[in-house]
């Protein structure tokens, strides 16, 4: 089931603009398992990724150092 309308979810190059990061590294932190983006099939048939607000946010926590964290 899908938890947010369509209309706040971000395209890859969106994405990417928003954490000022390259495509490549987004695919990388996808594959790690860092990122759980949506996965959705185009009209030509192959699959996109659709990243809402949560998933930028998860994105600058992992970048922020152990310290930050750690903050009890």
């Amino acid at each position: 089931m899908i938890k947010e309308p369509f209309i706040d979810w971000y395209t890859m190059e969106e994405y990417c603009g928003i954490v000022d990061k390259v495509r490549k590294t987004i695919s990388r932190k996808i594959k790690q398992g860092k990122i759980h983006p949506i996965i959705i099939k185009s009209h030509q048939g192959t699959k996109e990724y659709r990243f809402t607000s949560d998933n930028v946010k998860a994105f600058f926590w992992d970048e922020l150092p152990l310290n930050v964290k750690d903050y009890r």
